[in-house]
């Protein structure tokens, strides 16, 4: 293949990902309101980070934000905020342990696993 032929595919590859992208979800109706919220929950934190100089901290409450945005599943005020008070919980303890095993070589790859494990899948 010549170079031109390869951008040509190229161009064609990453112009149909990017439509597929863009379009939406495909099983139901996109929540924009809860999109938008989720987008500046993660972003705020982040930028006070910046503005006050400590990013890596302003990067951890927004893992904080990312896990809690798509935690609740409606129902009453009291099980709203307890459903997202747990999610919160497991999701602090994950990053904390996931921050405590970070650079261990292939002992970090098997504690991924082993962490990802009892995880409930979708589609249980």
């Amino acid at each position: 293949m010549d170079s031109k032929h390869e951008a040509a595919c190229r161009h064609r590859f990453v112009k149909a990902m990017t439509a597929d992208m863009l379009h939406g979800s495909k099983d139901g109706p996109v929540d924009l309101p809860q999109i938008v919220a989720g987008m500046m929950g993660m972003a705020g934190p982040i930028a006070l980070g910046i503005a006050g100089g400590h990013a890596g901290l302003g990067l951890l409450a927004s893992f904080g934000a990312m896990v809690v945005s798509g935690a609740s599943s409606g129902g009453t005020i009291r099980q709203r905020a307890v459903e997202m008070t747990g999610t919160m919980l497991v999701g602090t303890a994950a990053v904390f342990a996931g921050s405590l095993m970070g650079g261990r070589g292939w002992l970090t790859g098997v504690c991924i696993v082993l962490m990802s494990a009892p995880s409930p899948h979708p589609d249980r």
